[in-house]
């Protein structure tokens, strides 16, 4: 969204797979920069793993894929990352993003709940909003293809 917003002539379009407005405070409080600096991102990974995605649906191999794949993300790139979002909100913006949006989300999302999304179909003038019925946060990776089937609508 911060793309669409500072060089709308170079975005043709968005999609938006569990991306919240603003992170909600409590998604802010399990990230702690002194564990992350001491411990890496998988630590941080693995302890906020069922917030992050629905444990049920995916396989343990893939689950300790995807924390190894976190942990070779350098603390301080992870650090600023979730520095800037925590400071971020997008609400005030939302109906100066113009291209067409694409933004799905599971209805158990407790990073981009129901209310948020909610927010973007009413306030962006393209967006279309799909919500993925008893899913939570990472559709892309527990549904992948019901995903790419919405975006190439």
């Amino acid at each position: 969204m911060a793309l669409a917003l500072a060089h709308p002539d170079r975005v043709a379009s968005l999609t938006l797979c569990n991306t919240p407005v603003r992170l909600p405070e409590e998604k802010k409080d399990l990230f702690v920069p002194g564990e992350v600096r001491k411990f890496g991102v998988g630590f941080w990974a693995r302890k906020t793993l069922h917030g992050r995605i629905d444990v049920h649906r995916m396989a343990p191999e893939w689950i300790e894929w995807s924390i190894a794949e976190n942990d070779r993300t350098p603390a301080h790139i992870a650090i600023a990352q979730h520095a800037e979002m925590s400071r971020g909100d997008f609400f005030p913006h939302l109906g100066k993003i113009k291209v067409p949006v694409l933004a799905m989300s599971g209805t158990g999302s407790r990073t981009a709940p129901v209310e948020q999304m909610n927010q973007i179909r009413e306030h962006m003038p393209n967006a279309r909003v799909v919500f993925f019925e008893g899913y939570g946060q990472g559709i892309a990776f527990m549904a992948p293809e019901r995903s790419e089937e919405h975006t190439s609508e």
